[in-house]
């Protein structure tokens, strides 16, 4: 994609990411409803792009608030040479997910810290509540 419509798909990713904070009901497959005239004016290959990064955030949310994901909401909108990666994400974040808080469970010591809660996880790893163990200080 052209500079000009990673852009473009950034922000229809920053509008659904402020959306789903926003609202416990938002889905992937409710933004594209409410979207749908403004997502037809993108061209077909910015349009499959996007789609495929909304995906990803929505599975990404709804696996960390542990909810049910309906893998035929992500199938009807995609075409069939993403689904790999659709299931991919499915069975690789599930199982992430639950790795994390075996390996790193509350109580685990991490150098001067222990592990309190696991906050959230994002592009770039997890983030834990701790507390730093000499200074009793909570991070």
């Amino acid at each position: 994609l052209s500079p000009e419509a990673m852009v473009r798909v950034n922000q229809w990713c920053d509008r659904f990411e402020k959306t789903w904070m926003l609202s416990a009901t938002e889905s992937f497959d409710t933004f594209l409803r409410k979207h749908a005239t403004e997502l037809k004016k993108l061209d077909a290959n910015t349009r499959q792009v996007l789609l495929h990064e909304l995906a990803s955030l929505d599975i990404q949310y709804r696996i960390q608030r542990d909810e049910e994901i309906d893998e035929q909401v992500y199938f009807s909108k995609l075409p069939v040479a993403t689904w790999s990666s659709i299931r991919r994400m499915l069975t690789e974040g599930r199982a992430t997910s639950k790795r994390v808080e075996e390996i790193f469970p509350a109580g685990h010591a991490l150098g001067d810290y222990v592990l309190k809660q696991h906050v959230g996880q994002g592009g770039m790893g997890h983030v834990y509540r701790a507390e730093h163990v000499l200074m009793g200080r909570p991070t």
